[in-house]
């Protein structure tokens, strides 16, 4: 596999984890991409916190694996019940994992 990107909240109420998460991942090289992605750009996955997550002692953890190949950007956030984006954090990982 690629890796994985880990979200982590505390204190964490039962409202942080509504909605769903995104992930979209800009790889170095967009031949890496499958052929419906490419015009796109990237990938993106969407998940609920109660698949990829837990609570525990007031914290909140959830993962999300990441493609192998080489990465340039990743953007991640939540979207509320409504679809519309809470929150968005754009980086680029060391070395273009």
């Amino acid at each position: 596999g690629g890796g994985t990107l880990t979200w982590t909240r505390a204190p964490c109420e039962d409202e942080d984890t509504r909605g769903r998460f995104f992930v979209e991942v800009t790889p170095l090289d967009a031949a890496d991409l499958p052929a419906g992605r490419r015009e796109a750009g990237f990938e993106a996955a969407e998940f609920a916190f109660r698949d990829r997550g837990v609570r525990f002692n007031g914290v909140c953890m959830a993962a999300a694996g990441l493609p192998a190949y080489g990465i340039a950007r990743i953007a991640t956030g939540q979207r509320g019940e409504d679809g519309a984006e809470e929150w968005r954090a754009e980086f680029a990982p060391p070395g273009g994992r």
